[in-house]
């Protein structure tokens, strides 16, 4: 039962139209849909609003519409939208919507105002069911209501980990805005199957095989790779305006990691019978969290034994066989990876695409090899059609 119904019932009064008051807002653009973010309810944050305006943008652009996005102050401002982020009241956001060609978002009171304004609608729904939620002033043909990946009920929680929401594929969101805007598309030969938990989290990873420009990345948070190239005097250098975790399976200077330690966040260490707990001791000393990794369930047990009073974490090696979607994987697979590793200058999409020499691009086909699947998490993978 929805929320108006079940509100009606219990008030013995019969449900009506709603009157909505407006306030004039100036706009620099005619043509428009709306869109916002519902940054204060976690579980209704689509994390990958932004791949979606990049998507729309170019057919969009095409017919001279523009994406404008509302919302509340502090609420993230994207690019490529008009951003009227914490500019507008209520009822100004209700004479936006009145005069847009469409909105999309998850469920809020603006998806309330464009179903009471008969605008098309597209609704991203996560931790309630629509059926107690969706507007009831538009016609259902003006309604598209998108649901999660849901094992079960949802969950009516304000917080989610992980987020159903972002099962959500943002292909599928682009196709719903385009389809009711009539404007032609080929999404419908994207697949999208699979989103990593760790795609919505851009990762920038450097391997100290160069010294980069200043300019490069800065004030960016950087895993350095020392697990993959061995390069102690890099290091200094590529501090300078970046903050530095770093990865490592064995002993550093420690001088020249107190050197930069104010450039320094986090350690990650690699752990095996080699390993010197006495180092591990004095890394700490550094003042920065230090956490132990081992990826062979086989002798986890041993490590956890010898490094006592440390915690070690089990990494979970991925492959293709443990991947509960490989029946889907085939020639036709491409992915998006929501990493950067940068080697010599050159950017590369994940390890296996640097190990075998492909530059980062816009489409890539799947790397069939055991290090594409150990990074699963931050990719999307699709199949494309034709």
């Amino acid at each position: 039962m929805n929320t108006v119904e079940k509100f009606s019932l219990e008030a013995a009064l019969k449900i009506q139209k709603p009157f909505v008051h407006e306030a004039y807002y100036p706009l620099a653009v005619d043509n428009y849909i709306t869109f916002n973010i519902c940054e204060s309810h976690s579980s209704r944050k689509w994390d990958f609003f932004q791949e979606c305006i990049n998507i729309l943008t170019p057919y969009l652009s095409k017919k001279n519409i523009n994406i404008v996005q509302l919302g509340e102050k502090g609420d993230p401002m994207l690019q490529g939208v008009h951003n009227l982020v914490g500019s507008t009241s209520p009822t100004q956001c209700a004479y936006i919507i009145k005069n847009s060609l469409l909105h999309f978002g998850a469920t809020s009171f603006l998806s309330y105002f464009s179903s009471f304004y008969n605008k098309p609608t597209v609704t991203l729904y996560a931790d309630i069911d629509p059926l107690t939620d969706c507007p009831l002033w538009s016609p259902d043909s003006l309604q598209k209501n998108l649901l999660p990946v849901l094992e079960g009920k949802p969950s009516y929680a304000r917080e989610e980990n992980p987020k159903t929401i972002n099962t959500i594929y943002p292909e599928h969101v682009a196709m719903e805005v385009l389809d009711f805007l009539k404007i032609s598309h080929d999404l419908s030969l994207l697949t999208p199957f699979h989103i990593g938990e760790k795609y919505a989290s851009p990762c920038f990873e450097i391997i100290p095989d160069f010294i980069p420009d200043p300019n490069f990345l800065p004030r960016v948070l950087l895993n350095v790779r020392m697990d993959y190239h061995y390069n102690e005097d890099n290091l200094i250098p590529l501090a300078n305006n970046r903050k530095l975790s770093i990865v490592m399976d064995k002993p550093i200077d420690l001088s020249k990691l107190n050197f930069i330690k104010n450039n320094l966040n986090h350690f990650f260490y690699f752990v095996s019978s080699e390993t010197d707990p006495k180092y591990l001791q004095d890394l700490r000393k550094i003042g920065h969290p230090v956490t132990l990794l081992h990826k062979n369930p086989d002798t986890i047990a041993d490590m956890r034994l010898k490094f006592l009073d440390m915690i070690v974490e089990e990494v979970q090696v991925k492959t293709l066989e443990k991947f509960d979607k490989k029946d889907k994987v085939d020639d036709s697979t491409y992915y998006k990876s929501a990493k950067a590793l940068f080697s010599k200058g050159v950017e590369y999409s994940c390890k296996a695409a640097w190990k075998q020499g492909i530059k980062a691009k816009k489409e890539q086909k799947i790397i069939n090899c055991p290090e594409f699947w150990e990074e699963i998490d931050h990719f999307k993978l699709y199949n494309k059609n034709g």
